[in-house]
C-alpha cells in the first residue's frame, strides 16, 4: 500500500503547523523506493516553505539511474543513508536471502552514485552503513568485487563508511535463534528502562494507511497506534485530548511498557542527561511537553 500524494501533502501541512520541520522518510519495514510515487512525495517536501530538511535510509537496490540523479538535485535532502548488507556476493545472499542479481544491482547503483556525487556541488550527505558478518575484516576484501568501491570510500574519505557487525532485536521480534547458521550476533539482552521513551514525544510515524504510531523505530506491527488521520486531525492525536496517547505516556512514566517496548534496544529515557547531545537538539522536560500538548488546539 502506498499513501496517496494528496493525503501525504495534507499530512505534511498538518505536521508543519504543529512545528515539525524535519522529516524521516524511512519506512519501518521495506524500502522507500518500493513506492512508485516516491519522487512526488520528495517534491512535496522540497516545495513546502516550512520544511527545513528530510532524510531516509535505503538498501539502494531499487532506484533507477534517473532516480539517483534526481536525488542529487534535491536541496532539502540532508542525508542519503545506504544500508549495505554483506561484504561480498555470498554474504549478501546469506544475510538477505536475496540473489546475486540484486547484489549486482546494488553494486552498480553505488558505482553510479560515486560517479556523479560531488560534495563541492552541494549534493546531500551520503552515509554507507555496512552491515555484515561478525568475523569480517577489511583486509579480507582484497579479492572482493567491492574492494575498489570500499577502497575509494576509505582512502579518499569522500563518503563516510560505518561498519556494523551486531544487530538489534527489533523490539523483541528477532532473537539469536533466528540467526542460526549465520555469523552475526543479535543484541537480545535485557535493556533497562526508567521513565518514558523520548521517541514517543518527537519521533512518531504515520503509516501509509493513515494510522499514527507512537514509535518510528521498532514497532513493525503498529502495536503503539495512537490515532488515525482518516478520522481525526494530527493536532487532536498529538494532544492531551487523546486518552490513548496520554495513557501510553502515563504507563511508561510508571515503567509499564508494552511488550514491543520491553526488550527494545533503541529506547532512550527522557531522563538521560546526555540525550540533548545524542539528538543534537534541545529536549523538553515532561512538564514542558505536557504544556505543549494542552496548547495544541
Amino acid at each position: 500500500m502506498e499513501m496517496e500524494d494528496s493525503f501525504f501533502e495534507d499530512l505534511i501541512h498538518q505536521a508543519v503547523e504543529l512545528g515539525f520541520d524535519k522529516f524521516c522518510m524511512t519506512p519501518t519495514t521495506g524500502d522507500i523506493f518500493v513506492g512508485k510515487n516516491v519522487l512526488n512525495k520528495l517534491a512535496i517536501l522540497e516545495n513546502h516553505p516550512k520544511v527545513k530538511s528530510y532524510f531516509f535510509h535505503t538498501n539502494f537496490t531499487l532506484p533507477t539511474e534517473s532516480q539517483i540523479l534526481s536525488l542529487l538535485d534535491l536541496k532539502k535532502l540532508s542525508e542519503l543513508n545506504i544500508s549495505w548488507y554483506g561484504h561480498d556476493t555470498q554474504s549478501f545472499i546469506d544475510l538477505t536471502r536475496s540473489t546475486s542479481k540484486v547484489f549486482g544491482r546494488m553494486v552498480d547503483n553505488l558505482k553510479f552514485l560515486l560517479k556523479h556525487w560531488s560534495r563541492e556541488k552541494g549534493h546531500p550527505l551520503v552515509n554507507i552503513y555496512l552491515r555484515t558478518l561478525y568475523s569480517f575484516k577489511f583486509s579480507a576484501m582484497d579479492d572482493s568485487e567491492l574492494s575498489d568501491i570500499f577502497r575509494e570510500l576509505l582512502h579518499s574519505q569522500r563518503i563516510p563508511l560505518h561498519l556494523t557487525t551486531e544487530y538489534n532485536n527489533w523490539g523483541g521480534t528477532v532473537s539469536q535463534a533466528d540467526a542460526e547458521g549465520l555469523d552475526i550476533r543479535i543484541d537480545d539482552k535485557p535493556f533497562p528502562k526508567t521513565g518514558a521513551c523520548l521517541l514517543i514525544f518527537f519521533s512518531l510515524q504515520v503509516f501509509a494507511d493513515g494510522r499514527v504510531n507512537a514509535c518510528s523505530c521498532r514497532d513493525v506491527d503498529g502495536k503503539l497506534v495512537i490515532g488515525d488521520l482518516n478520522q481525526e486531525k494530527l493536532k487532536d492525536i498529538l494532544s492531551d485530548r487523546n486518552p490513548v496517547y496520554m495513557k501510553l505516556i502515563e504507563n511508561q512514566q510508571k515503567n509499564i511498557f508494552h511488550p514491543v517496548c520491553q526488550s527494545c534496544d533503541f529506547y532512550r529515557s527522557i531522563y538521560r542527561g546526555d540525550v540533548s547531545d545524542y539528538y543534537k537538539k534541545p529536549v523538553m522536560n515532561l512538564e514542558e511537553f505536557y504544556k505543549v500538548l494542552s496548547e495544541t488546539k
